[in-house]
């Protein structure tokens, strides 16, 4: 999407008898690792970063994501539901509605700086 600024990916979950793993980052993606909960009708994001990478793991729940490439202003809604990582690059705002309670990894290449949030109302 938007010339793989955004990617969306469903995780393969690896299950054995002790019980079931997946890899959702690594060293290179992961700084900062924030746990998100969004109740049913909230809505989160309405912001873009000029240089932080974001990846979102939906650890449950159903959510619509809302993108926009702020260079070209081309708008993107997908559906988001367990299991889907998506990765988020510099320039694209983006937001968050919950249609279901929802649990959500937020996993960044930066520590959490407020420097570089830029507001873009994308949802209301």
């Amino acid at each position: 999407m938007f010339n793989n600024k955004v990617t969306i990916q469903n995780i393969r979950f690896i299950d054995s008898d002790k019980g079931t793993k997946a890899q959702i980052a690594n060293a290179k993606t992961s700084r900062a690792l924030l746990y998100v909960e969004l109740k049913e009708n909230a809505k989160a994001g309405n912001h873009y970063h000029k240089t932080k990478e974001e990846i979102l793991f939906i650890i449950s729940g159903k959510l619509t994501a809302t993108f926009k490439d702020m260079l070209s202003q081309e708008i993107k809604e997908k559906t988001l539901k367990k299991g889907y990582l998506v990765t988020i690059k510099p320039g694209i705002a983006h937001s968050l509605h919950a249609l279901q309670n929802s649990k959500i990894l937020d996993i960044s290449n930066t520590d959490e700086n407020s420097q570089d949030k830029f507001k873009e109302e994308l949802i209301s």
